[in-house]
């Protein structure tokens, strides 16, 4: 009996770990600046927008897996846009994404990138671009990643959803809410599934009684 406890609380510690079946690379987007703010200023407008894009599986992508595209939060696949500018994305990278469509439209993204260095100057990390439609900074939006030519929604391998935003002018959203801008740095989930093992696990200790 003991023995087949043990067993159980090893394969949820596995669980929670997220330890991988096989390799492979894994992106998600883990941050939006809707605004475009000039967060030295947040009374100036028309900043550049940017997405960030992790890779949080175990294996690099890199463009020969599938060129990424971008669609907003009412996404259509035949619209989607490709991103460009970032090559290859190694496990545990987070990478920046600006939007040159809206304050800066020119075709090579080049401003726009250098608004963003120009906000965030300790960013080291790598700096793409995208065109389309651009992030709503008053009410519910989004943006979605499709990785290689999109032939349906269902292809979609990211989608992070913001709620209305007008009172939080000069935050970015992550899946931990609203705060401070982290380009490069991704901020956790609260761990509910962490939480949920504990929880068996107390269960367990409280039916050996």
């Amino acid at each position: 009996m003991k023995l087949t406890r043990s067993i159980l609380v090893l394969a949820l510690t596995f669980m929670v770990l997220g330890a991988p079946a096989f390799a492979q690379f894994d992106l998600q987007i883990t941050e939006v600046d809707p605004f475009g703010t000039d967060f030295a200023d947040p009374d100036e407008p028309d900043d550049v927008e940017w997405i960030e894009v992790t890779n949080l599986g175990d294996t690099a992508w890199a463009e020969a897996d599938g060129i990424l595209h971008y669609d907003d939060n009412e996404p259509n696949f035949e619209n989607a846009d490709p991103i460009s500018g970032v090559t290859s994305i190694a496990p545990g990278e987070s990478v920046i994404f600006v939007n040159h469509d809206d304050a800066f439209p020119d075709p090579s993204g080049e401003n726009g990138i250098a608004q963003f260095l120009t906000e965030f100057p300790d960013y080291l990390g790598q700096v793409g671009s995208y065109s389309g439609s651009g992030l709503s900074s008053s009410g519910e939006d989004g943006a979605a990643l499709w990785v290689g030519t999109p032939a349906s929604n269902d292809d979609i391998v990211s989608i992070l959803v913001y709620p209305a935003a007008s009172q939080v002018e000069g935050q970015t959203y992550s899946a931990a809410g609203w705060g401070a801008p982290t380009p490069g740095s991704v901020v956790p989930e609260p761990a509910t599934g962490l939480m949920a093992v504990f929880g068996m696990i107390g269960l367990l200790a409280v039916r050996r009684r």
